[in-house]
C-alpha cells in the first residue's frame, strides 16, 4: 500500500504514513460498497480527528518557528549596546585634556553609526536610543575638547609673540 499524500510505501496495518505521518485511508480494492453503512462515516469522523490533532501538533511548532524568527523586536543587539558603551566612554574621556577630546569623538562618530545600524536593523529600541543619545553628547564633548586645546594652543602662540 502507498501514502495518497507522499506516495511513500506503507504497511498494510499503518494507520499513519512513517514517513510524512498523515493519516491512512484504506480503500478496498474490490471496489463494492461496504456492508455497513456508517463505516463511511465513521473513517470521515477518524480521518477529521486525525487532522485535528495533526493541525495541534503544528501549531506549537509554528509557533516556536515564529518566536524564533521573529528576531530581536522589543529587544536589543549587540550594535545598540556597543553604541551606549561607546558613547558613555567617549564622555568620561571628553573631560581629559590630551588626546581626551579626540578620542571621544572617534567613539562618539562610531556610537552614532552602530546606534544608526541598530534602529535600522531591529527598529527604535530603547539602548540604541540611548546609544544614540550617549553617542552624540560624547561628539559635542569631544568637539569641545578639541576647541579648547586649540583656543589654548593659539593663547600660547600669541602670548609667546608678545
Amino acid at each position: 500500500m502507498f501514502c495518497s499524500n507522499c506516495g511513500a510505501e506503507i504497511s498494510d496495518s499503518a494507520k499513519f504514513c512513517p514517513k510524512c505521518g498523515s493519516p491512512v485511508t484504506p480503500y478496498k480494492e474490490t471496489g463494492q460498497a461496504s456492508s455497513d453503512p456508517d463505516s463511511s462515516f465513521r473513517a470521515s469522523a477518524q480521518e477529521q480527528q486525525s487532522q485535528q490533532q495533526e493541525q495541534q501538533a503544528q501549531q506549537p511548532k509554528q509557533q516556536q518557528y515564529q518566536y524564533q524568527n521573529s528576531g530581536n523586536q522589543g529587544g536589543s543587539d549587540g550594535k545598540g549596546i556597543a553604541s551606549v558603551i561607546l558613547g558613555i566612554i567617549g564622555i568620561i574621556l571628553s573631560f581629559i585634556l590630551l588626546g581626551g577630546g579626540i578620542m571621544a569623538l572617534i567613539m562618539g562618530i562610531i556610537g552614532i553609526i552602530l546606534a544608526a545600524m541598530s534602529r535600522r536593523d531591529i527598529g527604535g529600541t530603547s539602548v540604541s536610543t540611548a546609544g544614540l543619545v550617549f553617542s552624540i553628547i560624547a561628539l559635542i564633548l569631544g568637539l569641545r575638547g578639541i576647541l579648547c586645546i586649540a583656543l589654548v594652543g593659539a593663547a600660547a602662540c600669541s602670548a609667546a609673540m608678545l
